[in-house]
């Protein structure tokens, strides 16, 4: 029996994408182990799996500079690990990777394909097709290891969540508006125009009683946001059919709720993966970035990406890089609130 080390520390939504990797080398060595080392933020993404799956929660603000890695480096050496994955391939986890190995541990990693995605990116030369995606990268790894296997896609199932209304025949969607950079994010003001067209309907007087709306997001800011959209849409109609949850709940509680939602609108962010982990139907929006280049999230039946067809786009793979058109984010602000609407009505069946 074999014992496989797996590291991904970050992003959220990167680590999620290694869970259904996981899950797959688990389900078809069930004669061997593994254990995915993440931060503890990531530990509800692994509950549910199978016996030989474990989770290793490390806390990298314990294991600063050399001397912390090398603290940690002896903790996992003393776990007896008898093969390596490296999932993340930076710095220190090639420093861990490369420390095992040398004690005789055979180890592979990430090739990430930074100059495919360069191509995919370039203004001049740009080769617009679809890359190996992460969650395929990801397996490729643990094949070159000797351990090769088809990856299973079904969803999570996380367990009930109470603190909600019982779900009825209402059409529950969520929405996450906010993503890490600029270049992945839907004008704030047009998505609250989508929030209002979803919950107002046809009928801009009066709320639509079949819709609740969701908003989900992280930290101070973000939760001022859905909480003053909220207010301020409620109050348009006189009823309370918009919800923000941030701040509310736990991650866990977050993937029960979006579990439950006929469709969830998101950026391209951690929250796509994590709506899509539970087979949540997703509409996402995308700018900057593309989903060629690999960081879409599992394909549930009826999720859409929307996007423009630009001759600018994609001109980032992170979305991190500043816009350079005449028209700052025309990619984005040029999806309309009523294509994002009937995308959703489309994707949630309710038309």
């Amino acid at each position: 029996m074999a014992h496989v080390l797996a590291m991904r520390f970050s992003a959220l939504g990167d680590v999620a994408m290694t869970v259904p990797v996981v899950r797959s080398f688990a389900l078809a060595y069930p004669q061997h182990e593994v254990t995915l080392v993440s931060r503890p933020m990531a530990a509800p993404l692994f509950e549910g799996m199978p016996e030989n799956v474990h989770f290793r929660a490390v806390n990298v603000n314990n294991y600063k500079g050399l001397n912390g890695l090398m603290r940690l480096y002896r903790e996992l050496e003393a776990e007896g690990y008898d093969a390596v994955a490296d999932l993340h391939d930076v710095l220190r986890t090639m420093l861990l990777r490369l420390r095992l190995r040398a004690g005789g541990r055979p180890s592979d990693h990430i090739r990430k394909g930074h100059k495919e995605k360069h191509r995919l990116t370039s203004a001049k030369h740009r080769d617009l097709k679809p890359l190996r995606t992460s969650v395929q990268r990801y397996a490729d790894v643990f094949a070159r290891l000797g351990y090769p296997f088809e990856v299973d896609l079904q969803p999570l199932k996380p367990a009930g969540f109470s603190l909600l209304p019982p779900k009825s025949e209402a059409c529950w969607i969520g929405i996450a508006p906010f993503a890490q950079h600029e270049g992945k994010i839907y004008p704030l003001e047009q998505m609250k125009e989508v929030i209002r067209l979803l919950v107002k309907g046809n009928d801009t007087s009066k709320a639509d009683g079949d819709r609740s709306v969701f908003l989900f997001g992280a930290g101070e800011q973000e939760k001022a946001w859905c909480e003053a959209c909220a207010r301020e849409i409620n109050a348009e109609t006189g009823c309370e059919h918009v919800t923000s949850l941030v701040g509310r709940y736990t991650m866990r509680e977050e993937l029960a709720v979006m579990s439950q939602l006929d469709a969830m609108v998101c950026m391209d962010s951690a929250n796509m993966h994590l709506a899509s982990l539970v087979g949540t139907r997703t509409v996402t929006l995308w700018g900057a970035t593309h989903p060629y280049a690999g960081f879409a999230a599992l394909q549930r039946p009826r999720s859409q990406n929307l996007q423009l067809d630009l001759t600018c786009r994609p001109c980032s793979v992170f979305g991190n890089k500043a816009c350079k058109n005449k028209e700052p984010y025309a990619c984005l602000r040029g999806i309309t609130p009523q294509s994002v609407v009937q995308a959703v009505e489309k994707v949630a069946g309710k038309n």
